[in-house]
């Protein structure tokens, strides 16, 4: 048996061999060559392990395994400088064979991404550069991580990305667009996007804020505190419009013979709207968004049981619902990547206490900050910030555990 199997190795080699004659009636798999320099010296054959019969000739001139994906005629030296890896690779006093080779063989699928990075690293950026699908994004950052490409380099080309495909002001973008590139603008560090899709998720989203995971790229998403952030902030938002609507208890503290009257009127006010009572609106699966919520109020209709009494008779369409809309809407600017990624600016224990009383401090919550924002904005950030400075943490967590542990030998 043993004899059968090397027979089949060395036969398969010696007829994969350069030169030796491919088989009958396979083609070969067809891929593009893209010319990323017309001088360049290096072509880079992209390509994939495949298990289903797929075969190209690598960089050695063998017949092997695999799916070759594209070619790209690239620069050695700009190459070189683009990462560690590659400057390991190709060093021409390294140990690595690729480093003398014309042809190298590199392993990795996602040839969109790889073309932008070559494309970037030569400077020769196209316009269907700036086109490239969302799904495409993860990608770019794929293979950022797993090439050594720095990925601030491209922090510059996705600001035009966003705005070539959302505009100025990200307006063309749906909101399952702005969940998806929630990743991709934080790890860009496009402040501005990011505030503009955070904003819009605690806003729009119908019940729970949740981000999809890519099917691709499982391990490429944010940190839970992002989206517990946000789903906050779309909490404290709620309550705040309860805070402005719940006047009951002015009814009920009432002297006149009309309070009765006057309640019943208004709550029936806030029901003709059909976004009342919030808890039933705002969860289950028919929920609907807060700016739903919002924009329905503009169909608030109090008609006083009476034209005398000063609490029943009051115009509370504009004093209390409207009031409620203007002091709600743009409360929350969404989240700021400043006060999230740089707590260094600041001292973190003071920001710790800082939103105890801040109404009568004079205290600038965007200082430093690359967009304007409030205090609603520097909190939810605050809470979704790094803590890679809590030194006392896991400390505290490793005592607790062996504590645990200790109890459960005494028992």
């Amino acid at each position: 048996m043993a004899a059968v199997y090397l027979a089949n190795i060395f036969g398969n080699a010696a007829k994969n061999k350069p030169g030796a004659p491919e088989d009958r009636g396979r083609e070969p798999d067809a891929s593009p060559l893209i010319i990323i320099t017309e001088t360049g010296d290096l072509t880079v054959q992209a390509f994939m392990k495949s298990e289903y019969g797929h075969r190209y000739k690598n960089a050695m001139g063998y017949d092997v395994a695999g799916k070759l994906l594209a070619s790209f005629k690239v620069d050695r030296l700009t190459l070189r400088r683009s990462s560690a890896k590659f400057h390991t690779m190709l060093d021409p006093d390294g140990i690595f064979p690729e480093a003398k080779a014309s042809i190298i063989d590199l392993e990795y699928e996602h040839v969109k991404a790889l073309e932008l990075w070559f494309r970037h690293l030569h400077g020769c950026l196209v316009n269907d550069s700036f086109k490239i699908p969302i799904v495409e994004l993860r990608a770019i950052i794929d293979c950022s991580q797993k090439q050594g490409f720095p990925l601030d380099k491209l922090n510059v080309w996705f600001e035009k990305w966003m705005i070539n495909n959302g505009g100025e002001e990200f307006s063309r973008f749906s909101l399952a667009n702005l969940r998806d590139l929630l990743f991709p603008c934080q790890e860009f560090n496009h402040a501005k996007a990011f505030a503009v899709a955070t904003m819009k998720l605690a806003y729009d989203t119908p019940g729970h804020v949740h981000e999809e995971p890519p099917t691709k790229f499982p391990e490429l998403h944010l940190e839970p505190r992002i989206i517990t952030s946000i789903n906050a902030a779309r909490g404290s938002l709620k309550m705040k419009i309860h805070e402005y609507l719940y006047i009951n208890r002015e009814f009920l503290n009432a002297s006149c013979r009309c309070r009765k009257d006057g309640l019943f009127e208004y709550e029936t006010a806030l029901d003709r709207t059909g976004v009342w009572p919030l808890e039933e609106v705002l969860h289950g699966k028919d929920a609907i968004s807060l700016q739903d919520v919002l924009d329905g109020l503009v169909r608030f209709q109090y008609h006083p049981p009476n034209g005398h009494c000063h609490l029943c008779a009051s115009d509370l369409t504009t004093t209390t619902v409207a009031a409620a809309i203007k002091n709600c809407t743009n409360n929350f600017d969404g989240l700021c990547l400043d006060c999230i990624d740089k707590p260094r600016r600041r001292d973190w224990d003071a920001d710790h206490y800082k939103h105890r009383g801040y109404k009568s401090k004079n205290i600038r919550f965007d200082k430093g900050c690359r967009f304007p924002h409030g205090e609603p904005t520097w909190w939810f950030s605050w809470i979704a910030r790094r803590q890679d400075g809590v030194a006392k943490e896991p400390e505290h967590t490793s005592k607790k555990r062996k504590a645990d542990e200790m109890e459960a030998d005494d028992e």
